[in-house]
């Protein structure tokens, strides 16, 4: 049945605004679940919106998740995510994911509207860390 475990946690500047990026954990591994943007109300974390695998996934034709993530501004609902994307069109038979290479890119995505604003960076590897340009906000 697998169960969902916290991968990371970043909190917006003021401290009260937070994401958190959830796996579900089977045997053999973790798979992306969702990402929870959450708000504090007194001395309790709320829901403020969820984006699913699902919802993430939705109509895209590349296999893609969240990988890590990098900051949040609670007041645009805007945050700098990690995706990992397929660079083929996503098979009907799983077994066809082979010679299937995943590409890495940090990406400004509005939580609210769950859709990219834009790419921050291009062909990256999971574990690259984002170095924010002086231009950029």
């Amino acid at each position: 049945m697998g169960s969902i475990r916290e991968d990371a946690v970043i909190y917006a500047p003021a401290g009260t605004n937070r994401l958190r990026l959830l796996s579900k954990w089977e045997e053999g591994g973790g798979n992306f679940h969702s990402v929870v943007w959450e708000y504090l109300h007194g001395d309790e974390w709320r829901p403020h919106r969820t984006i699913t695998q699902d919802e993430f996934q939705w109509g895209h034709p590349f296999r893609r998740w969240i990988a890590a993530l990098h900051s949040l501004s609670h007041e645009t609902g805007e945050a700098v995510i990690q995706v990992a994307e397929g660079d083929k069109p996503e098979p009907i038979d799983p077994l066809q994911f082979r010679g299937t290479r995943f590409i890495y890119t940090w990406r400004l995505w509005d939580l609210k509207r769950n859709r990219e604003l834009k790419r921050l960076t291009n062909d990256g590897e999971p574990f690259d860390r984002y170095e924010p340009n002086s231009d950029e906000s």
